[in-house]
């Protein structure tokens, strides 16, 4: 029997198929390791039962790896690894809905806001989706639903925003493009100098991996108005409880930004995220 870890979700209860769920109109929020969250409605299926709630309230600890269902008439507490929320320190959510089906995981959210000190990035209209007909069955070793989205899934957001522009991009940006110094100069003050400060806004974000290749395209707007893509592997390691992005290539128009991206995301400084800028590797712990 093979065990599936499956987002909220994810028990270490035995599956003889992928299961069933059903999760509409959750609003929560998670800190500091604990997370409280309310749904209209729960609809999952476990192997002995098939259990439906109305009107329910969850509770989850990233620490007592549990997360706990109530309505008014039923309490059902689960076996849960949040382990994924490893590299997060606070998120709140807004008309998040979680179903599966024999064909398709999908989570979405029409409004998503996570904090890394000392920002917030607002996301809008968020997605993930993967083909679970793809995830491996021939033999008895545990499954997640990571590796279903890494051999093919999509992670699709409407907005996103990321507050003002942070300077040390630009700086990052002409060390890596020194034949457009000039042009990355005045785009620099164009944006510094507005009176009112523009904040990056990225839309139309779609990212896709199939078979460990991962490719992804965005529109980064405001001033800018240029697409961002970026093509690389990606791939899970079981033994270490690691999932390793190897960034083989990313362009914001006609400025390359490889090692711009890989810089940025080692000055987020986020937990159990490690950054290799000269392999180009981002290592992720779980």
């Amino acid at each position: 029997m093979k065990s599936l870890l499956i987002s909220l979700f994810i028990t270490n209860i035995c599956f003889a198929t992928f299961p069933l769920i059903d999760v509409q109109n959750l609003e929560g929020e998670y800190l500091e390791g604990a997370g409280r969250a309310h749904a209209d409605k729960a609809y999952y299926v476990l192997p002995v039962a098939k259990i439906r709630h109305e009107n329910i309230d969850l509770t989850f600890s990233k620490k007592d790896k549990s997360l706990v269902i109530q309505d008014p008439s039923t309490s059902v507490e689960l076996d849960v690894d949040l382990s994924f929320l490893n590299v997060l320190q606070a998120f709140t959510f807004k008309n998040l809905n979680i179903k599966s089906t024999s064909k398709l995981f999908t989570i979405t959210s029409s409004n998503l806001d996570v904090y890394v000190e000392p920002k917030k990035y607002e996301i809008e209209d968020f997605l993930i989706e993967t083909d679970v007909r793809n995830i491996p069955t021939s033999d008895d070793d545990d499954i997640t639903i990571l590796d279903g989205i890494i051999l093919k899934g999509r992670l699709l957001a409407d907005k996103l925003n990321f507050g003002d522009y942070d300077d040390i991009v630009f700086d990052y940006m002409l060390a890596e493009n020194p034949d457009f110094k000039q042009e990355l100069k005045l785009l620099s003050q164009a944006l510094t100098n507005k009176v009112i400060a523009i904040p990056m806004i990225i839309r139309h974000l779609n990212f896709e991996a199939d078979k460990g290749k991962l490719y992804g395209k965005a529109l980064v707007d405001s001033y800018i108005n240029l697409w961002f893509r970026v093509w690389g592997d990606i791939k899970s390691n079981e033994e270490t409880h690691q999932v390793i992005i190897h960034l083989s290539k990313a362009k914001l128009g006609i400025f390359s930004v490889t090692e711009t991206v890989l810089k940025s995301v080692k000055n987020m400084k986020l937990d159990k995220v490690s950054v290799d800028v000269k392999k180009r590797t981002i290592t992720i712990d779980f």
